[in-house]
């Protein structure tokens, strides 16, 4: 039986060589002219798209019932690594 083993998000960005940059520098991620990677594509992978135009930018709204709106969600085995990506990001500056 065939299998997907990983999937990316898309996202629409106002400034593609600023949102590059934070990625890079910020988050630490790994960007190339296709992608941002971090812990290879079976972690967080996306893929940023110039927009046309800023009016293109629009983040999810919450669902019915929500409070929070979710453009991308990730799973993780250990709860501890969430911990430990957010005190890295915030150190950075994210």
């Amino acid at each position: 039986m065939k299998q997907i083993h990983s999937s990316l998000k898309v996202l629409l960005v106002s400034d593609l060589e600023k949102s590059q940059q934070y990625y890079r520098d910020v988050l630490r991620c790994e960007v190339t002219e296709w992608w941002v990677i971090k812990d290879g594509f079976t972690g967080l992978a996306l893929k940023l798209l110039q927009a046309e135009s800023i009016d293109d930018v629009q983040p999810n709204k919450p669902g019915k019932g929500q409070r929070v709106a979710i453009d991308v969600y990730c799973y993780v085995e250990n709860w501890s690594v969430l911990d430990d990506l957010y005190k890295e990001f915030k150190e950075d500056g994210a």
